[in-house]
């Protein structure tokens, strides 16, 4: 199944990230809305420092624009992005990188696993030899792989979202009796679900989201995956792009299997 790509997969985008915790970032007091252990900081000499060396870094990769996502002066925000950088303005992927974050990042028109390779290892090479010293042989905390679908239009062959997600993709929902006697319309059933477990045998976290959603303004089909390593990961790019590459695979092939009662809708090329 690895081999397989589809010419019209429903894919929002792709996220690729390493996390840490920098030099200079702390936990602020409380603050009255916000979770706890919320991170913040001014900045400071490392943090800025990360950026102009990694900006420098991918700058010889030819990711030559650069955009400012927060603006000048605001408190930094642990694991929030706070530049992007592409190749050009209508690149399908990019480079993000915040306090104690880097992240790759695809869009349509997307064409494959192997075609996006080249930009995550471009931001972890230069992850790696922009981090302050103090840090470079520190592991990361983890690294998480994303990928959103969104299912409209042909993909939901003529269901309403709830009938999608329970016929297609197969995800039931059985309501109680007293519930189930309540219900008007089945079809007209909104539900969002989330599940949350460690996958067998692995240092690996599933977070997986599925439900409606609207896309683009589009009213869609949403699955939403996270797999996120639960034990350090060493600085090093080899146990980096192999946690990366494992935790493609639980996805791809997850993504193929569910899917295969509209694999004739989207088109499939390669090994099914």
């Amino acid at each position: 199944m690895t081999n397989v790509t589809f010419e019209k997969a429903p894919l929002v985008e792709i996220a690729a990230q390493l996390r840490w915790i920098p030099e200079g970032m702390f936990n602020a007091p409380p603050i009255p809305g916000q979770p706890p252990g919320f991170t913040i900081s001014t900045g400071g000499p490392s943090v800025d420092e990360f950026f102009m060396r990694f900006g420098g870094e991918i700058y010889q990769s030819k990711f030559v624009q650069a955009e400012r996502l927060m603006p000048a002066g605001f408190p930094y925000l642990l694991h929030n992005a706070v530049y992007r950088y592409k190749e050009n303005p209508k690149s399908s992927t990019f480079l993000q990188v915040g306090p104690g974050v880097m992240s790759a990042n695809a869009v349509p028109p997307y064409k494959s696993w192997e075609d996006f390779l080249p930009t995550v290892e471009v931001g972890v090479k230069a992850t790696l030899n922009a981090r302050h010293e103090s840090e470079k042989t520190k592991p990361f905390s983890t690294a998480l792989l994303r990928y959103i679908n969104a299912f409209s239009g042909e993909l939901l062959n003529a269901r309403a979202i709830p009938n999608f997600i329970s016929e297609t993709l197969g995800i039931k929902i059985v309501m109680p009796a007293p519930i189930d006697a309540l219900i008007g319309d089945e079809s007209a059933v909104k539900a969002n679900l989330q599940f949350s477990f460690p996958i067998a045998n692995m240092t690996k976290q599933m977070n997986l989201q599925i439900g409606e959603a609207m896309i683009h303004g589009t009213l869609s089909a949403l699955m939403d995956v996270t797999i996120s390593e639960t034990a350090p990961i060493d600085p090093e790019l080899s146990a980096i792009m192999g946690a990366f590459a494992s935790s493609r695979k639980i996805i791809h092939d997850l993504f193929v299997e569910v899917t295969r009662p509209i694999h004739h809708l989207m088109k499939p090329s390669g090994e099914v």
